[in-house]
């Protein structure tokens, strides 16, 4: 059972943006245990309306930060950094020690350089680091800084069949007509990345795997889901097994 202060934090940095903190909400009433939904969720109340209370309780001084929110992932929010980068802030690591903190950006990285490893051009860089929260000034997180695409997201995933991912590439293909040889090596080049390394892309949801505004496929989050997270993983292993089977159909 998450800890009050995962829950807590998680929350507090969905305070971002009204539309953020929706999804959080939203995420919270799928809970199926009635008790712990209910709590979660009067723990989120409470983040949503007393920012600055509950970051007291965390030992976090709240400032919220002038830089544009541009997105969010499952433990980390994305601002625009400048014309050309983009800042990708874990606010999970505000909670952990400076030890974990640190284990956990340096862990980051020997992933990401796997993640490049395999993927190649298909991954875009990214540079991991422990800096000053940008909306917690009295503490450190870690941070990756990754160039800014421009996107098109084909809405791949998340798919519920082969036959509706199959007539998704069929779409793209009318558009990009090399889209099947670069679904198809991206699947050959992510396969080999979990037989070697146990690690797979994050092809959970909308918008990690993406075309650049020059057609190119590119996933944007640099980190993949790693061995310990069983019930991602399988959910990512299904969704590229579906994926597998689409390419055959629409070849």
């Amino acid at each position: 059972m998450p800890s009050v202060k995962r829950v807590l934090m998680h929350s507090l940095a969905s305070t971002v943006t009204p539309e953020v903190n929706q999804v959080r909400r939203e995420q919270l009433q799928a809970i199926q245990n009635q008790t712990r939904r209910t709590g979660a969720l009067a723990l989120h109340d409470v983040a949503t309306k007393r920012p600055e209370v509950v970051a007291a309780f965390l030992g976090l001084d709240y400032q919220p930060t002038a830089l544009e929110h541009v997105g969010s992932g499952c433990e980390s929010n994305v601002f625009r950094l400048n014309e050309s980068d983009v800042l990708k802030v874990n606010f999970l690591s505000l909670i952990m020690s400076g030890r974990k903190r640190q284990e956990y950006a340096r862990r980051a990285r020997v992933e990401h350089q796997a993640m490049k490893h395999y993927l190649g051009s298909f991954i875009v860089p990214q540079e991991t680091d422990l800096a000053t929260h940008p909306s917690f000034p009295n503490r450190e997180a870690t941070q990756a800084t990754q160039s800014f695409v421009e996107i098109t997201d084909p809405q791949l995933f998340p798919s519920t069949s082969t036959h509706e991912m199959a007539q998704t590439i069929g779409h793209l293909r009318a558009e990009q007509p090399d889209i099947i040889d670069q679904l198809s090596e991206f699947l050959v080049r992510s396969q080999r990345l979990y037989r070697e390394e146990g690690l797979l892309p994050d092809v959970l949801g909308h918008g990690n795997l993406v075309l650049d505004d020059g057609g190119s496929l590119k996933m944007i989050d640099g980190q993949p889901i790693a061995p310990q997270f069983t019930d991602a993983q399988a959910r990512a292993a299904s969704n590229l097994g579906y994926m597998s089977a689409a390419l055959e159909l629409a070849a």
